[in-house]
Order: structure tokens, then C-alpha cells, then sequence
């Protein structure tokens, strides 16, 4: 659980960096420029330490797909908030939670009792709330950022799907050179621009902090069942009220909070859901 708390609070911080960033650089070059420099520290610091090898992944399949998807919800997610205030995204990408229990139902086939799935009614609900239907069109970084919710989910889900003898390395390495991959060519067509002094220092800084951020995500999915890990990224929109505050000028409405409200309720309610003791049955009893 600390292991997500840190992940999603650093994943927080490299979100504002990319916002501060998007204003002069297009978001594929920025997007590609913090993920090669993350590879590059995540592959110097594994020779450093001989596990060099744990970057080639035992079960390629199954790292490749959740390399794709979060690729996928990283280039979205990006983009969706350089088209609109932090705390929106987040509030919309905290589906994610529920997401991952609907889903692990026929992919992981964990048992959902009656309360999850109403949780996961309710999650739904909010984010009714927070596109506004009917009240204000639904913009293209909306549908982005629940595309980046959708992608997330199933990469946490393929995530518990890999063995625990795969290494932690692989999946990360996975993910930052599938995305590093993706967005070059992307980038190309709209212009590079040679970043200043002090915006590389932040390219390199938002590259630091991504690297970090996924190994303790890796390493939380690994000690603990998704539903106790993922959860933590509720404490995103404390962050996302501050640095949008400070550094945007960003204020969240009354709509957004309202959507999450329920939203944040439903992943807290199967967090508790998860994490409270089961008795023992006569098979797990001591003898």
C-alpha cells in the first residue's frame, strides 16, 4: 500500500511537469523525451547492479500487452490534460478502481459479491456526472482521459495476470520503451524543438520521477491484490488541486465535484471491501 501511495503521488508530480511542458513542446516530443530518459536511467541502473538480464522478460506475451496498454493510457492521458485542468482528468481516470473490479471478475475470475458491483454502479454514475450530458458538450480530452481509464484498468488486470517469478524490471522496461517506441514517430511530423537549459532539466527531472513511479507501482501490484493498490490514486486530486492551483490557476466546479464524490466513495467502499479479515474456514484452520 505505500508502495501505491508513492506511485500515484509520483505519477502526480511528472503529470504537472508534462502540463508545465506542453505549452512549448508538442505533447509526443514531450511525452517521448521523459520516457527515453527514464529507459535510459532504468537500464543504466540495472547494469550498475548486474540484473541487466531481468530486463528481458520471461513471459513476453503477457509484459508486451501491458506494455501497449499503458502506453496507450499514457499518451491519452497526456494529452487530455493539456487540453484541460488537472483535476478534471484525474477525476475521470479515477474510474480506474472500479474498472479494475469489473474487470477482474471474467479476466482474473475474482468474485465480485453484490456490493462491488453496485460500487461499480455507482463509479459509473459520477462519471455520468462529470461529462455533463445534456448540459455541456463532451470535449475530445474527456473521451481521452476515460480511454486512458479503460487502457489503465486493463493493464493492471494483465499485470496480476503475469507469474510472480517474471522479474520486476521486465514490465517496467516494458512499458517505457513500448511508449518511447510509439511516440517518436509520432512526434516528428509536428516539428522537434530543441529544448532549453531549464526545460531539459525538467524533461530529465519528470524522467527520474516516471521511472520511480512505475517500479513502485510494479512492486505494489506484486505484494498486494490490485484492489489494495490502485486506490491510491484517489490521493492524486489533492495533488492535482494543488499544483493546478499554484502553478495553473486551475479551480475545480461544483460538477466535477460532485461526479467525484461517488466516484472516490465506490473505490474506497472495495477497498475496505478487500482488506477486511475473512474468518477461517475448517480448512484453513490450524491444527
Amino acid at each position: 500500500m505505500l508502495y501505491g501511495f508513492s506511485a500515484f503521488a509520483l505519477f502526480a508530480c511528472g503529470d504537472a511537469t508534462f502540463k508545465w511542458l506542453s505549452g512549448g513542446y508538442s505533447v509526443f516530443q514531450g511525452i517521448a523525451t521523459v520516457f527515453l530518459i527514464a529507459l535510459v536511467v532504468v537500464l543504466g541502473a540495472a547494469a550498475r547492479s548486474g540484473r541487466l538480464g531481468d530486463a528481458v522478460p520471461r513471459y513476453p506475451g503477457l509484459v508486451a500487452m501491458r506494455s501497449l496498454l499503458l502506453a496507450g493510457a499514457v499518451i491519452t492521458f497526456i494529452w487530455a490534460i493539456s487540453r484541460m485542468p488537472l483535476a478534471d482528468g484525474y477525476a475521470i481516470v479515477f474510474t480506474v478502481p472500479v474498472l479494475v473490479t469489473a474487470l477482474s471478475a471474467p479476466l482474473l475470475g475474482e468474485r465480485v459479491d453484490r456490493g462491488g458491483w453496485l460500487a461499480v454502479l455507482v463509479g459509473f454514475a459520477g462519471v455520468v456526472v462529470m461529462l455533463r450530458p445534456g448540459f455541456a458538450a463532451v470535449e475530445d480530452g474527456h473521451l481521452a482521459a476515460l480511454a486512458s481509464a479503460v487502457m489503465f484498468a486493463a493493464g493492471t488486470v494483465v499485470m496480476r495476470r503475469i507469474p510472480p517469478d517474471e522479474s520486476e524490471l521486465a514490465p517496467v522496461v516494458g512499458v517505457l520503451a513500448v511508449t518511447s517506441l510509439v511516440t517518436i514517430p509520432l512526434a516528428v511530423p509536428g516539428g522537434l524543438r530543441v529544448p532549453a537549459a531549464g526545460d531539459m532539466a525538467l524533461f530529465a527531472l519528470a524522467g527520474l520521477v516516471n521511472a520511480a513511479a512505475h517500479l513502485c507501482l510494479v512492486r505494489g501490484l506484486r505484494e498486494a491484490v490490485a484492489a489494495l493498490v490502485v486506490p491510491f490514486q484517489y490521493t492524486q486530486m489533492v495533488w492535482a488541486m494543488v499544483f493546478g492551483a499554484l502553478l495553473f490557476g486551475d479551480r475545480p466546479d461544483m460538477v466535477l465535484l460532485a461526479g467525484t464524490v461517488p466516484v472516490v466513495g465506490s473505490g474506497l467502499y472495495l477497498l475496505l471491501s478487500h482488506s477486511r479479515p475473512r474468518p477461517l474456514c475448517r480448512a484453513d484452520a490450524p491444527p
